[in-house]
């Protein structure tokens, strides 16, 4: 823009913020500049709508994958577990750097639901049988959907009987050890 283009402009009216022209103020209306705002409207509902497609196609998979995980499934277990094989514990052959080979043993998932999605972090609960590897259950899970997957953490909420609820802390646990001992001296 030239000098002469700039002073013509100056009279006419005066740059806003956003780039569009204000009107001077001996003028009615200030010129209107909707066409970018609903533009940016519309990309922005879009942007929206696709996210919640990709979402629920995600959430779709995920329940897919759980369901192949449900009720009597095939389980290989992880090679740094305390199965043994050939009279050894598997995690010393693995921690040796010899192969282990372990065959799938049949476990129960009698539940298996979705917490929290906030990809790419899935959060889930389980009630399973004894003997089920659950890090194995989040390998399987990625296996499934085709990206890998592992445990960055773990729970253990129920065994058996016992609940988490239940548990005492170190301190609980040697109040009631020093509690008993005293009552059983009385």
């Amino acid at each position: 823009m030239n000098d002469d283009e700039q002073h013509e402009r100056d009279e006419d009216g005066e740059m806003d913020r956003a780039g569009g022209l204000v009107a001077p103020e001996d003028t009615q209306q200030p010129r209107k500049r909707r066409g970018n705002r609903r533009r940016h409207r519309q990309a922005g509902e879009r942007h929206q709508r696709r996210r919640r497609e990709h979402d629920e196609r995600v959430h779709a998979l995920l329940q897919q994958a759980v369901g192949k995980l449900t009720g009597l499934i095939q389980q290989v277990p992880p090679i740094h577990s305390a199965i043994k094989k050939d009279g050894k514990r598997v995690y010393e052959l693995a921690r040796k750097g010899k192969e282990v080979k372990l065959d799938p043993r049949p476990v129960t998932i009698h539940a298996f639901e979705l917490t929290n999605i906030d990809l790419p972090v899935v959060q889930f609960r389980v009630v399973c049988s004894t003997g089920t590897y659950i890090r194995s259950l989040a390998n399987d899970l990625g296996a499934l959907l085709g990206c890998g997957g592992y445990l960055s953490s773990l729970c253990r909420t129920r065994i058996g009987d016992f609940r988490l609820e239940q548990a005492m802390t170190i301190e609980e646990a040697g109040n009631y050890i020093r509690e008993s001992l005293v009552r059983k001296d009385n």
